[in-house]
């Protein structure tokens, strides 16, 4: 369980997509907590080859359009990553749907950190599930 000012984040069993395992269920309680304030987590640290396309998708879940998620790499952490990397994931209500994918291509070896965000600066009764992460590299 992860709590903060306007939300939490904690493993569920509620939701999953797969029959094992938790999902992370995000829930902002506050609507301070709207796209320049979203509640993150880290979800993977992915080990990656200079000059090798890194592309990372996740499953995810949400129970209104107006909770939004996004899936990003922060800019700066290895070479060729100048900027953030950013992918809007807003699945279908109450279906589980593979993101887009984030790709990237770091020009030197050594391990991203991804996170996962989410803001609803409209409701805070809403939740939003993201699970079995998948990253590839070319």
């Amino acid at each position: 369980l992860i709590t903060t000012d306007g939300g939490s984040i904690i493993s569920a069993v509620d939701q999953r997509h797969t029959a094992s395992g938790i999902s992370w269920k995000f829930r902002p309680t506050s609507t301070t907590r709207f796209v320049d304030y979203p509640l993150v987590l880290p979800i993977e640290a992915v080990a990656v080859k200079a000059n090798a396309q890194v592309t990372i998708k996740v499953w995810a879940r949400r129970d209104s359009t107006t909770i939004k998620g996004s899936l990003v790499i922060r800019g700066g952490q290895l070479n060729g990553i100048p900027n953030d990397v950013v992918v809007t994931v807003e699945p279908s209500i109450n279906t589980w749907v593979l993101s887009d994918a984030l790709t990237f291509t770091p020009t030197e070896a050594g391990v991203v950190e991804v996170q996962f965000w989410v803001h609803d600066n409209v409701g805070t009764t809403n939740s939003f599930w993201i699970d079995d992460f998948q990253a590839e590299q070319a």
